[in-house]
């Protein structure tokens, strides 16, 4: 009896101390916190997942999460932030940080991330989330491009994919020997593929020693800031692309959109990203595909561009709920390179997951993913610039003409060029 009084004692005692502690969580200052993603259907269940843990863990702290196309994204927020309607914690692309700064939209990084940031994850990193005023957040889905081989169509055309390709001329002779032709004499297989856009186009500007804006290999353009679209080299990679698909026709607009048509076997070889191995696979489940470093103009090292959407926290919003912002990037954001690697097809950034035990079970592919990062001599990302979105939004069009041979290169090369001439004295 005198047992059983001790126990419901203790059972009381616990009970109002655990009422307490709950009471103190629970009436701590209601915290509202919006935030905008860009809408990835792999990425974002990852982020729902921690989202619901982060209101376990805070319950004070009121979540309202959004999801926006990432083609709309730029717009929605510059709208929403002029309407002082803003979220406190979002997605955006990295280019647009020296915009958003000048806005006074970025709150700068607490000590406590940027110690993260040095001890915990790749240079490649900072790159992405800074500028040359301040750190502003942590990386998220990022993906690089590689040169992408089918294995079982090199062997059917009688190519060896396993030897490395390493220049464009050594690219351009392989392919021709891809490229399969139907009864009409159309095209039903291509030997090279690629996305016609700007972002796509720079694999070739780089491996040519050139770029849009003369930026350096942290993307930083140097100033004076200007167009190097009209440089002999930037010529050379225009006239290279024009020729693989208008004079040896070893690619082909006509096949469809390059990510689908090497999903689908019929692009044989192609510039792509980490996230179409998902696709691949979904398609070909016992297909298997090679990749490698991008082939450059005569041979030189090259240069790997890793682009990534960044986590950032409105510098307007109440102090109280930047705390949160900043606790959820640090806490869950800080930590997701493995679930993004498993989940979602990412490339880590954060050193120690190249270790963990769940990354060194995926397919090798990813062990080549991360060795292109973890050498960050040979990694680079976007231009960190002014009007980058408008610079895409001109020349993408030009350069579908120009593959689809509307246009030859010498045009495509100086509209282009003019483009970027004229944003850029819109910007600066």
């Amino acid at each position: 009896m005198k047992k059983s009084g001790i126990l419901v004692g203790a059972l009381v005692a616990l009970i109002v101390v655990s009422a307490a502690w709950a009471e103190t969580i629970t009436s701590g200052e209601q915290v509202s916190l919006k935030m905008w993603n860009t809408a990835e259907a792999l990425a974002n269940p990852i982020t729902e997942a921690y989202l619901a843990d982060f209101q376990k863990k805070y319950p004070n702290v009121k979540v309202e999460f959004s999801v926006f196309p990432w083609t709309e994204l730029r717009t929605k927020l510059l709208a929403a932030f002029a309407a002082g309607q803003g979220p406190d914690q979002y997605q955006f692309d990295s280019p647009w940080l020296l915009e958003f700064e000048a806005a006074g939209l970025l709150d700068k990084a607490p000590a406590s991330v940027v110690k993260d940031l040095n001890d915990n994850f790749l240079p490649i990193a900072k790159s992405l989330v800074s500028t040359d005023k301040a750190i502003y957040g942590y990386p998220w889905w990022c993906f690089v491009d590689m040169l992408w081989k089918n294995v079982e169509l090199f062997t059917k055309a009688g190519v060896d994919p396993t030897k490395p390709i390493k220049t464009w001329s050594e690219m351009l002779e392989v392919a021709k020997k891809l490229v399969v032709k139907d009864a009409s004499g159309k095209t039903a297989q291509a030997g090279l593929g690629f996305e016609s856009r700007l972002l796509f186009f720079t694999d070739f500007l780089y491996n040519n020693n050139t770029a849009v804006v003369g930026e350096d290999s942290a993307g930083i353009p140097k100033k004076p800031i200007k167009s190097t679209l009209g440089s002999r080299e930037a010529g050379e990679a225009f006239k290279w692309v024009y020729d693989a698909y208008n004079i040896h026709h070893v690619a082909d607009s006509a096949v469809g959109w390059f990510g689908e048509a090497f999903v689908q076997g019929k692009i044989a070889m192609a510039f792509g990203a980490n996230w179409m191995y998902g696709w691949f696979k979904d398609v070909n489940p016992k297909g298997e595909v090679i990749i490698e470093p991008l082939p450059t103009s005569k041979g030189q090292n090259p240069q790997h561009r890793c682009d990534g959407w960044i986590q950032v926290v409105n510098a307007k919003s109440p102090a109280k709920t930047k705390e949160y912002a900043w606790k959820f990037l640090q806490e869950y954001v800080s930590k997701s390179g493995i679930d993004m690697a498993e989940k979602a097809f990412a490339i880590p950034v954060r050193k120690d997951v190249f270790n963990d035990p769940r990354f060194k079970k995926l397919d090798p592919i990813w062990q080549k993913y991360a060795s292109v990062l973890k050498d960050n001599k040979i990694s680079r990302i976007k231009p960190v610039v002014e009007g980058w979105d408008e610079m895409n939004a001109g020349i993408d069009p030009l350069l579908t003409q120009m593959y689809g041979g509307q246009i030859d290169w010498k045009t495509a090369q100086k509209q282009a060029d003019d483009i970027v001439t004229q944003v850029l004295s819109e910007k600066y």
